[in-house]
């Protein structure tokens, strides 16, 4: 099973991939002594080229935006991706390694990049496909070096209308985790009771639920720091809000 993840919103899920395509380890991974290593998988039936792209991401009035990383601006680059191109063969893998290069950044603030894996592909001169080729779909997860210290928690959370609202004020992001299965619940049946995002610092976030999670009395929620320092349990219904400063 591969994981996906809707950049956008940083909403984690879970989902089975087709045989018959590019596939990743995972969408969203955190760096560990600044280093992270991320694994396209090739069952295209096609040899491929994947070329890597980065952007680094910030939060401006609660929206992430994205600067990409450009000739013109190599000076402040400080993420490195090698090899940052690559052939894959079909029913092959290959493994592609980010490399936090500028410790001289506040470490007490998370940082946060989006990587592009963009698949072609990939004919040598002179050899030529036997039938018309799909150019494959990529990835672009995120990758997220968090801050050396845990900071306090400081959110502000509501549930209305089938939806969780969340305002990350922190100076951190926040694992979050809303949970309505009941204790039997595994598998297929507890992906459609449970589910967990990341809140950017700064970010406002709007989370969709399941018909099931709608249909619940209360959510149990948990928010917690990247290493667990900082954690708040607590109960969620319909039309109530909660703030932790």
């Amino acid at each position: 099973m591969k994981k996906t993840l809707c950049a956008i919103s940083l909403t984690l899920a879970a989902t089975a991939i087709p045989a018959q395509a590019i596939g990743i380890d995972q969408m969203i991974k955190f760096a560990q002594d600044g280093e992270a290593v991320f694994t396209i998988t090739n069952n295209d039936g096609y040899r491929q080229y994947v070329n890597v792209l980065v952007a680094d991401v910030d939060v401006k009035n609660g929206e992430l935006t994205y600067t990409p990383y450009t000739r013109e601006n190599i000076e402040k680059w400080s993420l490195q991706v090698q090899p940052p191109r690559a052939v894959i063969d079909n029913k092959m893998r290959k493994s592609f390694k980010a490399t936090y290069t500028s410790p001289t950044l506040n470490e007490d603030y998370d940082k946060v990049y989006q990587l592009t894996f963009a698949p072609t592909p990939y004919f040598p001169e002179g050899e030529q496909p036997g039938q018309a080729v799909q150019v494959a779909i990529g990835f672009a997860p995120l990758l997220i070096v968090p801050a050396k210290k845990d900071q306090p928690l400081d959110f502000d959370m509501s549930y209305k209308s089938g939806k969780v609202n969340i305002v990350n004020n922190g100076g951190s992001y926040i694992n979050v985790l809303m949970d309505t299965c009941p204790v039997t619940a595994v598998g297929e049946e507890r992906d459609s009771c449970y589910k967990v995002v990341y809140v950017l610092k700064d970010r406002k976030l709007s989370v969709d639920l399941t018909e099931q999670m709608k249909a619940a009395d209360k959510l149990r929620i948990e928010v917690r720091t990247h290493n667990g320092d900082f954690k708040q349990d607590f109960d969620l219904s319909n039309n109530e809000a909660v703030s932790e400063k």
